[in-house]
C-alpha cells in the first residue's frame, strides 16, 4: 500500500480522522521512542537516560507541525495526540514527566537489577514495591512522595523515573517485547493506518519522501516488520474476510468435543500476527457461546450496544506452555477473574468448587461456591485434566498444601 503523504489536504482531511480515533499520548510518546529506539538507552547498559527535556524534543520533532501549506492546521498533531500539551508552554515545564509516570502508570522506581522483561510485562499492580502513602494513594515503598499521583496500575512499566542529584531521566526498556505490544494494542485498535501514516510523515523533518509504504513505516520505526504494525494499528478481525475464517476456526474447536481430549498441542511459532488473532478469537468465540457469554465466576454478562461483550476466553491450560485451543481447556471469565485465574489467585476442584488464595478477601473478587457450568453442555464442561494442571501450579505458585475436595490446608487452619 502506497500511502501519499505530500498533501496538505489529504494531510488535513487525515488530521480529522484520527481526532475521532486516537487515544492521546500515549500512542505519541510509544511512537516517539520507537523512532529513537536505537540511540536511546536500554535497560542496564550503564548509559544515562533520557531527560524529560530530550522526551519533550523528540515529540516535538514528530507531532509539532510548522508547514507553510497548513495555515490555520499547522501545530495541530501534538495537539491531536496529546490535549494536554501545549509546545509553546513545555519550554522549561517538565509536562512529560507528569503524564508519564503519574497519569498512565508507565514508570517504576525499583532497584534496576529487577528489569527483566519479565518484570517489565507485568502489570504495575504486581510490582513488589508497591503500597500506599500516608493519603492512601499508591505509591512505591522506595519513592512514596514522588510517586504519589500514580494512576493505571494494569499498565505496563515502559519506562523507569529514576532521580540522580535532583536530575530526573527516563529509562527506556526493549519495546518490541510481546507482552508490552499486548498493552498497547487497545490503545491503537481504532487508529486508521493510513491516516496515521499521512499525519506522522507530512512536512516531518526526518521525511523527505513523497510517498509511504507500510514497509516502510516499520522499518522507520523500529518495528519487526508489516504484520506487527497491521497488530496494533489495522488489522481488525470484525472485517467480513477475516471473520470468514474467524469462524472456520471456531467449527474446528467445536468439532475437538466430539474426540478424546488432549491436553497439550504442538505450539505454532510460525502463524503472523493476523493468523494469531484469528486463532484467539476464534478459541474466544467458542468458549463464549458455551458460556452463554457471562462468567463462570460471578455470572457477570456486560453487552455493548454493538454487540461486543466483555467476558472473554481463559485457558486453563496456558496457551503459552501448549494448551490447547479446546472448549474443555477453557472457561469464560470477566476481565477481573480472568487475571485472577492467570495469576494463581484461585483455582477449581473436580467437583467445581472455587478454591481461594487466602490473600483474597475483598467480596466482589472472592466469590464462593462452584463454578458455573456450560448449560445442556456437558461434554464442554472443564476437562479433570486441565484443572489437575492448575492446580499444581496453584499449589506450587502460592506454596499452598495438597488441594483436596475444594480446599487447602492453609484454608483449612483459617
Amino acid at each position: 500500500m502506497m500511502i501519499n503523504v505530500s498533501s496538505a489536504n489529504e494531510f488535513s482531511s487525515s488530521l480529522q480522522a484520527l481526532c475521532k480515533s486516537t487515544h492521546g499520548d500515549t500512542l505519541a510518546i510509544f511512537l516517539a521512542l520507537k523512532w529513537h529506539q536505537d540511540r536511546l538507552p536500554r535497560i542496564g547498559d550503564g548509559m544515562d537516560g533520557v531527560t524529560s527535556g530530550d522526551l519533550e524534543h523528540l515529540l516535538d520533532s514528530f507531532y509539532t507541525k510548522r508547514h507553510r501549506k497548513l495555515g490555520p492546521d499547522s501545530g495541530k498533531v501534538c495537539f491531536i495526540f496529546n490535549s494536554s500539551f501545549k509546545p509553546q508552554s513545555s519550554n522549561r515545564q517538565n509536562n512529560w514527566r507528569d503524564i508519564l509516570p503519574y497519569k498512565n502508570g508507565f514508570s517504576c522506581l525499583a532497584p534496576e537489577e529487577h528489569f527483566t522483561p519479565e518484570f517489565l510485562g507485568q502489570s504495575r499492580s504486581e510490582c513488589g514495591f508497591l503500597t500506599t502513602n500516608l493519603r492512601g494513594d499508591p505509591a512505591c515503598s522506595l519513592h512514596r512522595i514522588q510517586t504519589g499521583y500514580i494512576r493505571g496500575l494494569d499498565k505496563p512499566k515502559f519506562l523507569k523515573w529514576q532521580m540522580d542529584g535532583g536530575r530526573g531521566d527516563y529509562r527506556l526498556t526493549w519495546l518490541n517485547e510481546t507482552r508490552l505490544l499486548e498493552y498497547i494494542r487497545p490503545l491503537t485498535n481504532r487508529v486508521p493506518l493510513e491516516q496515521l501514516i499521512q499525519v506522522l510523515y507530512f512536512g516531518a523533518p526526518w521525511n523527505r519522501n513523497a510517498r509511504v509504504t507500510v514497509e516502510d513505516f516499520a522499518r522507520d520505526f523500529h518495528f519487526s516488520g508489516p504484520d506487527i504494525v497491521q497488530y496494533l494499528f489495522a488489522t481488525d478481525v470484525d472485517e467480513p474476510g477475516l471473520q470468514r475464517r474467524v469462524r472456520r476456526v471456531k467449527e474446528s474447536i467445536l468439532d475437538k468435543l466430539q474426540r478424546p481430549f488432549v491436553l497439550i498441542e504442538p505450539i505454532e511459532t510460525e502463524l503472523s500476527v493476523t493468523e494469531k488473532r484469528i486463532r484467539e478469537r476464534g478459541f474466544t468465540n467458542a468458549v463464549r457461546d458455551v458460556y452463554d457469554n457471562a462468567c463462570a465466576v460471578c455470572q457477570l454478562k456486560i453487552e455493548t450496544p454493538e454487540g461486543r461483550f466483555e467476558v472473554q476466553a481463559a485457558h486453563i491450560c496456558q496457551h503459552a506452555t501448549g494448551g490447547a485451543d479446546d472448549i474443555r481447556n477453557g472457561i469464560a471469565l470477566c476481565r477481573s477473574h480472568h487475571w485472577a485465574f492467570e495469576q494463581f489467585l484461585f483455582t477449581v476442584s473436580d467437583a467445581w468448587e472455587l478454591i481461594w488464595h487466602p490473600s483474597i478477601t475483598d467480596p466482589r473478587v472472592r466469590r464462593n461456591g462452584f463454578l458455573q457450568l456450560p448449560v445442556g453442555r456437558g461434554e464442554a464442561c472443564p476437562h479433570p485434566q486441565a484443572l489437575r494442571w492448575h492446580r499444581e501450579r496453584f499449589e506450587a505458585k502460592r506454596g499452598v498444601g495438597r488441594i483436596g475436595r475444594g480446599e487447602t490446608k492453609q484454608q483449612r487452619r483459617l
